[in-house]
């Protein structure tokens, strides 16, 4: 198995896939003759995202391999199958970005605001001194 090269197992026989165009959530890859059991997809599959799965279109079922890539059971050879992995973002992850930005800005304004005050007071001082 090497994600880096695009390799991954079809009943633990070595498979070069292919990757098609992808977008930022999916990942298509296309593998040819694909015999019938366990195919291993040269993808990491993080226990905190949740996936689709669809070989030639059709939904299929994932498990994650012990070595921590995506797997699939296929119950029929294929000639040629494009598999594409379809990951949803969830909703903790929405809500930390908000978190971050909200925090990152009131940080900004708290910096901001101090940074005016006490230009204005240096300012006010030089000339009342003079």
């Amino acid at each position: 198995m090497n994600t880096y090269r695009h390799i991954g197992e079809n009943n633990d026989k070595k498979k070069v896939f292919k990757i098609l165009p992808t977008t930022n959530q999916e990942i298509k890859l296309k593998v040819k003759d694909v015999k019938r059991g366990t195919l291993t997809i040269p993808i990491w599959n993080y226990s905190s995202l949740k996936y689709n799965v669809k070989v030639n279109g059709k939904q299929v079922k994932y498990s994650a391999t012990p070595h921590g890539n995506i797997a699939i059971s296929l119950d029929q050879n294929i000639k040629s199958a494009v598999i594409s992995v379809h990951h949803l973002t969830p909703r903790t992850y929405i809500g930390l970005v908000i978190f971050i930005a909200v925090l990152w800005g009131a940080l900004i304004l708290i910096y901001l605001i101090n940074f005016f005050r006490n230009h204005f007071k240096n300012n006010l001082m030089r000339h009342s001194a003079k």
